[in-house]
């Protein structure tokens, strides 16, 4: 309503968080689960594996931030098409096959519209520290590709996914159901909104 958006009307303030786990519990809730840890047999290939082999795929298809960056520079289109096989390759499906994937799709679907989007990856990823303006560049461009369905390209793990696989040692994916809810149960704010 109009009374909310000029703030004649607000949302009760919620109060602190209350963890419902500690560190320690939430550790041993992992451990009853991975007895190993992060070297159990069942998390290597439920959680590790699938991700290390996207990023494998990354590597193939651009060994370097340089090879990427040429390759923009040279041919656009074979760019784009080769970061879509990368992310439509991963052994588990890493975002939404329709509302996500198929957004992105779309939106690289024309390497014209897509080479600014891919300089400012390039330059986000070639950075050595990562700054809010060269991550602001990338999100801006990204979100703002033209799309030639609906869709919305501002989401969480559509925004995340690309610098994921390229560089996971730097790059979360922010699946934000997930995140959100062990935030919750550890008590840590994450001052969540819902368009990166």
């Amino acid at each position: 309503s109009t009374c909310h958006s000029v703030g004649l009307i607000t949302k009760k303030l919620a109060g602190p968080l209350v963890a419902e786990w500690t560190f320690d519990q939430a550790f041993e809730r992992f451990i009853q689960k991975y007895p190993s840890g992060f070297k159990d047999a069942w998390y290597i290939p439920s959680e590790r594996e699938w991700r290390e082999a996207a990023h494998t795929e990354w590597v193939k298809a651009f060994p370097s931030t340089e090879t990427l960056r040429k390759m923009v520079a040279s041919s656009p289109d074979k760019a784009a098409a080769a970061i879509l096989h990368v992310v439509q390759s991963a052994p588990k499906k890493l975002v939404q096959p329709k509302s996500e994937l198929g957004v992105l799709r779309d939106a690289l679907a024309h390497p014209e519209n897509a080479k600014p989007f891919m300089n400012a990856l390039v330059d986000m990823l070639d950075a050595p520290i990562l700054t809010s303006g060269l991550y602001g560049d990338y999100l801006h461009v990204l979100t703002g590709l033209p799309l030639s369905k609906d869709g919305d390209l501002a989401k969480w793990p559509t925004v995340t996914l690309i610098p994921f696989l390229a560089q996971p040692d730097k790059h979360i994916l922010v699946k934000p159901v997930t995140l959100r809810k062990a935030a919750k149960a550890l008590g840590f704010d994450l001052k969540y909104t819902a368009t990166p």
